[in-house]
């Protein structure tokens, strides 16, 4: 009897854990995207025209590239070229790069790479929220567990143990 008990607890927490673990999936995808800054390395872009931004990863940038170097071996780090945050051309926040000068290094229409580290879409900006963000992550866990313990009291032969005195 007891065995046939146990069946059902195990039947019923697979089942249960394997509801809740589907939706903490999708929660612990959105979590790494908002609480994460991003560096990307060797990120490869050609430079626009004269003052046109061309639109780089991420939605802002967090300190100073730490290379920018063009086809030829030339750092662009000082000279013509400024990496900011603005507005791409979906109006949403983006990280770009624009030509400032018409001198003849301005490096206009050349391929450039670029390290730097960014700020992702959908990232959170406001520390308060991040850490929510990741509690509610625990206490998803949390919870897998108490269902866990009270399905094995509830229906198994934990509980039948737990009763006797």
């Amino acid at each position: 009897m007891e065995i046939k008990t146990d069946g059902k607890a195990i039947f019923t927490v697979f089942i249960g854990a394997l509801i809740a673990v589907v939706f903490m999936s999708s929660i612990a995808n959105s979590v790494v995207s908002q609480t994460e800054t991003r560096t990307t390395v060797d990120y490869a872009f050609t430079a626009g025209a004269v003052g046109v931004g061309v639109e780089l990863q991420g939605r802002d940038i967090i300190g100073t590239p730490t290379a920018l170097i063009n086809s030829t071996g030339d750092s662009f780090l000082t000279n013509n070229i400024t990496i900011t945050q603005g507005y791409g051309a979906d109006g949403m926040l983006a990280v770009l790069a624009t030509s400032t000068s018409d001198a003849p290094q301005n490096g206009t229409g050349q391929a450039f790479t670029i390290n730097y580290t960014y700020v992702p879409d959908g990232y959170l900006n406001n520390s308060g929220a991040r850490s929510v963000n990741k509690l509610v992550l625990i206490m998803s866990s949390l919870a897998i567990a108490i269902f866990v313990f009270v399905v094995f009291v509830g229906k198994g032969s934990l509980g039948t143990l737990m009763k006797r005195r």
